[in-house]
């Protein structure tokens, strides 16, 4: 079971990425849920998570900077960053931490092409 923390300020957008995980079958354990970067960085420190799924543009603390302290702190933690906002001026940062990013709208086969490779990563 991968331990799930979803940081966006959107609840409309927590919720679809809850259910995109459920479809993916019972894989999945969303421990916690934050509303801005500075709350997920406190959850996660609180919570064994195992991967972290975070918008960037968010108030108190963009996902980008929690991202950044996230890493700090676990440098195994897997983190996918899901955002409409543009990311390819950000690309290289999170390449160089190994934070994977999707966009939003997301596009559900990317999706489970991103959260397979991690189960398999997780048997390894």
């Amino acid at each position: 079971m991968i331990n799930v923390l979803i940081v966006d300020d959107s609840k409309i957008a927590r919720n679809k990425l809850k259910d995109t995980l459920a479809e993916l079958g019972n894989y999945f354990n969303v421990v916690c849920e934050a509303e801005d970067g500075k709350d997920g960085l406190e959850k996660f420190t609180q919570n064994k998570i195992d991967l972290v799924l975070t918008d960037i543009e968010m108030p108190n603390m963009n996902g980008i900077d929690m991202a950044q302290a996230i890493r700090e702190i676990d440098q195994n933690v897997e983190i996918l960053v899901v955002s409409s906002v543009d990311i390819e001026n950000v690309k290289q940062i999170f390449k160089q931490q190994h934070i994977k990013t999707i966009t939003k709208p997301i596009k559900l086969q990317q999706f489970k092409s991103v959260l397979s490779h991690l189960l398999r990563k997780g048997e390894d």
